[in-house]
């Protein structure tokens, strides 16, 4: 689970991992964004960086039922449990959702924080504005016991989120 900064956050993300991993990660990609403003560029998104959708705001059980069965089959999961690119940047808040999806699933959950790519690609636009550096860093996994409240599991991951 990652911090969210900008629309390149999960290339960037994907780009960080050995190709062990990144050839069994699928990105949850909020559905009204990729899937919809930007629909003509989700084909090719989709197949390099093997996303799917997940609905934030109609059918968040659905998704989180989905992202369970991918959990299931062996995939690892990049999830932004923001649900959003704040405003401002360093305002991060997660969705109890990740929560959920930490006690249910008994996975580990792998914080991670990425910098840099505000600058880059800043929110609410199309095309990159420059270069710049990018930071990404991976926390130490924390897994939750079945039976731990889901609050208490989200406030856990935000913790670690901004620890990293």
């Amino acid at each position: 689970m990652s911090n969210h900064m900008s629309d390149i956050d999960g290339v960037a993300i994907v780009l960080a991992l050995r190709g062990s991993i990144r050839r069994n990660l699928a990105i949850a990609a909020a559905a009204d964004t990729l899937f919809e403003v930007y629909r003509l560029a989700q084909p090719l998104v989709t197949l390099l960086f093997n996303t799917y959708p997940f609905d934030r705001k109609r059918q968040i059980r659905g998704s989180l039922e989905h992202t369970g069965e991918l959990i299931d089959k062996g995939w690892s999961i990049l999830l932004f449990p923001e649900g959003r690119i704040p405003e401002p940047a360093d305002a991060m808040v997660i969705k109890e959702g990740a929560g959920v999806l930490g006690v249910e699933m008994q996975v580990p959950i792998v914080p991670v924080k990425i910098e840099g790519t505000q600058v880059i690609l800043p929110h609410h636009v199309h095309f990159p504005k420059r270069r710049g550096r990018v930071t990404v860093r991976f926390g130490n996994p924390v897994w939750f016991k079945k039976g731990t409240l889901y609050q208490e599991a989200t406030k856990r991951i935000q913790e670690e989120m901004r620890r990293v």
